[in-house]
């Protein structure tokens, strides 16, 4: 039987690289590229100097290591020679760290750097010495290059002085033989400070930790050299996807940590083996290099570090400063220098940022300093109950020897598990699943909340998923999901009544209001349901009685609501508000207004729904009062403290749409600006904004500042397909205004060839004569060359035949025929501009070749008429026509 493969936790370069090589995550292209440069440095004179830096098992020894061995090859073996230092040595001067290389290059390639060398130093005065043992090495290395592995070179760096670092620098540059790879445990003013001697010396590389991703590919990548195919196949489920993510709350993405972690995991009997040198390692090493490390902070920084120590997750700023006794803003700044430090990192959750220790390990050395009792090591005791369920524990307890130092880590994990406090695993998952809205939710997040759900079984562990899939658009699912909950024994009232919510909103979005109203109504009507819900019920259920044109039963349910004892404040400005829109669209403005202002007064309400409350009854007082009225609300919403952006821009622009209907161009143009450069102002707003004021631009004279601004409507990202109709149809006709006839066109294809169909429906119907007549003008002035006009006529003929627009297109046609009498062009030119509207004509479907019939009929004996202004011309018309034709061309009617 063969012994499985050694992973040394403490010290990799012990390990087989091969077997490094096969656990590598994260780092291949960085190990790649700086293999390459220190190649680069041996084979030419471009010497290379690499720093990695990364706290205590972040795996810069790992990363050392494999850089080592790729260098191994037979094209650089006599071109190299490694010296790599012992990490727990030190050099108090440029001799020490001389002697400290060479004794390294000794042991290692003993025939050509004789030990005798260092023998025959004895008793030398040290510059003596310093210079002669400099020279040995420059001769005895034969023009190879020297390849310099040194580790903890911030500790080197503290122990050699300025001057000794100068000696060294200038060593290095007077003899350009040496490369370079080091690591430390943090950036030092040694390499940091500028006015130090080996500023701007090293290539400096931060270690990221791992993801959680990257986490669970080295656990992979560990059973797979185990050869574990059952912790393989179990970490790619979604229940180890979830237990990685869990454990990953401790270790932080540490690689050293999950390296203990997989010895946990694969054997029982590691407990022992592997926490006497981890204790030893907190107590020796960790607890000296953190406790200096503290020392360098200002007193409220430690105090900030220490509370987050006493934390296993990460934590708000308002609970940090509570925690304090402190305010947000007195330690805000402090913060932000941890972080720039890299003792701290934030996550971004909405708008509120949480904070947690870089280093995990950090906390470890806390619990070492405050207890006496040789307790154990907390990391371990919560791994072992985040990754084990309680029945593996007490069988491992079982299997323990009693004097064993594992029996004391399980039966304090199986202690805690049975202490009657929260699940560990269950609130660290819940606790990175309730800080991701559900619309941030990936395919990971999602199979954790389940995981967790399967597990509690808990009623609001249930309604999250449902959240997550309801946002997601997976209906079905998520309508299955709620149902569970329903069933579920152990729900409350309370949790039924939001799954049913929930449930109903979700067949909302479904495109199912009837079965939506169903729930709403069950809510409303669920002995014990809480206010909140039965408030959001009815709400919703009115809204959607509304879009079912029943308004009364619209109207009932939002005046329960207002009537609701309990009901939050939020949802009854809600309920007037969309109370005050029934009123609006039943023709009873004057109830609309009042619903209005009640919501707008409403205490409690939100700063939202007063915002859009006022800028209804500004477009209520503007349909029904002086236009001064709706200018006074659509201020109020602009000004109001803590307004959202989205109504404050409904308002500017509609305020400027009243100013400029008053005839004042100069205040419209103001608040359309404001709109465009609000912070967070909607797209549709911006867009709407731009479009109206490149109008107020055009109507003052300034047609390439309205171009400017319609441009930018339709290149503006999120901008409506209406928003862009508009704004093309405007360039348009500036352009066409302008004579700039190709442009014209051009834009006028685009607004034909615009995504939305529905919406473009809405935009060009009460359009189609004004569009047609630019379109027919511009595209017999962008040209004299008949086959482009056919190809620009053939197209917008199409166009127009897509939205029924064909009728539309023969009036214009017709009305040009005054254009074309005053065109230079000759009567060749006006034959082929008849040409090309019968071939045209002739590709539309039977239906439009109808509508057209007509005015082709109308084109072609009005060109007759205008080659000779004779009109005996017109008798080829019947009557009808011919007075259709008569009244085109400007002819008195007939005798």
């Amino acid at each position: 039987m063969t012994d499985p493969p050694f992973l040394s936790q403490f010290s990799p370069q012990w390990t087989d690289p091969a077997y490094l090589e096969e656990i590598l995550v994260q780092r291949s292209g960085l190990l790649a590229e700086s293999v390459e440069l220190v190649r680069e440095s041996v084979l030419t004179g471009n010497k290379h100097h690499l720093l990695f830096i990364g706290p205590r098992g972040a795996g810069k020894t790992h990363l050392i290591t494999l850089i080592h061995h790729r260098l191994q090859s037979d094209d650089l073996a006599e071109k190299a020679r490694f010296a790599w230092l012992n990490e727990d040595e030190t050099a108090t001067s440029f001799l020490r760290l001389l002697i400290l290389i060479y004794r390294s290059l000794s042991s290692r390639y003993p025939a050509e750097f004789p030990a005798a060398t260092l023998t025959d130093l004895a008793g030398m005065e040290a510059s003596t010495a310093q210079e002669k043992l400099g020279q040995t090495l420059l001769r005895e290395l034969r023009g190879r290059t020297l390849v310099l592995l040194m580790e903890n070179l911030d500790s080197l760096f503290r122990h050699l002085p300025v001057g000794e670092q100068l000696n060294w620098r200038a060593f290095v540059q007077n003899h350009p033989v040496f490369a370079t790879i080091g690591t430390a445990q943090a950036l030092f003013d040694g390499v940091s400070d500028r006015t130090e001697p080996f500023f701007g010396f090293f290539d400096t590389r931060h270690l990221e930790p791992l993801s959680v991703e990257e986490a669970r590919t080295l656990l992979e990548n560990i059973a797979r050299l185990h050869g574990r195919t059952d912790l393989l196949a179990f970490l790619q489920t979604p229940t180890g996807q979830a237990r990685v993510s869990a454990i990953h709350a401790l270790a932080g993405g540490n690689p050293r940590l999950y390296l203990i972690f997989s010895g946990l995991i694969s054997d029982a009997g590691a407990l022992d083996e592997l926490v006497r040198p981890f204790e030893e390692m907190v107590d020796r090493q960790l607890t000296s290099y953190y406790q200096e490390r503290l020392r360098w902070l200002s007193p409220q920084q430690r105090e900030i570090v220490q509370l987050l120590c006493r934390h296993g997750h990460p934590v708000a700023v308002k609970h940090i400063a509570e925690g304090l006794f402190t305010t947000h803003n007195s330690i805000t700044g402090q913060l932000k220098q941890l972080r720039e430090m890299r003792y701290l990192r934030g996550h971004e959750k909405g708008r509120e940022v949480l904070y947690e220790l870089t280093e995990p390990l950090m906390r470890l050395v806390l619990q070492v300093k405050e207890t006496h009792n040789r307790k154990p090591l907390s990391l371990i005791v919560d791994f072992l109950r985040v990754w084990h369920e309680r029945q593996e524990i007490e069988q491992r307890l079982g299997k323990c020897d009693p004097a064993s130092l594992g029996r004391a880590y399980y039966a304090e994990a199986l202690a805690l598990i049975d202490s009657g406090g929260p699940n560990l695993r269950h609130e660290i998952l819940r606790q990175s699943l309730g800080n991701a809205p559900p619309g941030q939710c990936d395919d990971e997040i999602l199979n954790h909340a389940r995981c967790l759900a399967e597990e509690t079984g808990l009623a609001a562990d249930w309604v999250r998923v449902g959240m997550i899939l309801d946002d997601r658009k997976e209906w079905d699912e998520a309508v299955r999901v709620f149902t569970r909950v329903l069933v579920i024994g152990q729900a409350s009232v309370a949790d039924i009544a939001k799954a049913l919510y929930l449930r109903g909103s979700t067949q909302d979005g479904a495109g199912r209001p009837e079965e939506a109203i169903a729930d709403y109504t069950r809510v409303i009507k669920l002995p014990g349901a809480p206010a909140e819900q039965v408030a959001w019920s009815l709400v919703n259920r009115g809204f959607r009685h509304g879009k079912a044109e029943r308004t009364e039963e619209a109207i009932a349910d939002y005046t329960r609501v207002i009537e609701l004892p309990g009901a939050p404040a939020d949802q009854v400005a809600m309920a007037f508000y969309n109370l005050g829109v029934r009123h609006g669209q039943a023709g009873r403005p004057e109830e609309a207004i009042a619903d209005f202002t009640r919501a707008i007064e409403l205490p409690g309400a939100s700063a939202h729904q007063v915002a859009v409350a006022l800028y209804n009854r500004g477009v209520t007082h503007g349909q029904v009062g002086p236009p001064e009225d709706a200018i006074a609300d659509y201020t109020r919403a602009i000004e109001l403290p803590g307004a959202p952006a989205e109504p404050v821009a409904w308002a500017l622009v509609n305020r400027g749409v009243t100013h400029a209907q008053a005839g004042r161009p100069d205040e419209a143009i103001a608040d359309y600006t404001h709109a465009i450069e609000l912070l967070g102002a909607p797209a549709e707003q911006v867009a709407k904004a731009l479009a109206n004021r490149g109008v107020s631009h055009g109507q003052a004279g300034r047609p390439e500042a309205a171009i400017a601004d319609y441009t930018r409507a339709i290149e503006l990202t999120g901008a409506p397909a209406e928003s862009v109709a508009l704004a093309l149809n405007n360039r348009a006709l500036t352009h066409a205004e302008a004579e700039r006839a190709e442009p014209a066109v051009s834009d006028f294809a685009k607004l034909f060839h615009l995504d939305d169909q529905q919406a473009m429906s809405a935009f060009l119907s009460p359009r189609l004569h004004g569009i047609a007549e630019a379109v027919v003008k511009a595209i017999f002035s962008h040209t004299t060359d008949p086959p482009r006009w056919a190809a620009r006529i053939t197209e917008f003929v199409g166009h127009f035949g897509r939205y029924d627009g064909i009728t539309q297109l023969g009036e214009a046609l017709v009305k040009h025929l005054t254009v074309l009498a005053q065109s230079p062009l000759n009567h060749a030119a006006w034959d082929a501009w008849v040409g090309c509207w019968f071939a045209a004509g002739a590709s539309l479907a039977p239906g439009d070749q109808d509508r057209l019939e007509i005015p082709l009929r109308l084109l072609r004996t009005g060109v007759d008429y205008l080659k000779t202004k004779e009109e005996t011309r017109l008798l080829a018309l019947p009557n009808e026509e011919r007075k259709i034709l008569r009244q085109a061309l400007g002819l008195p009617e007939e005798p």
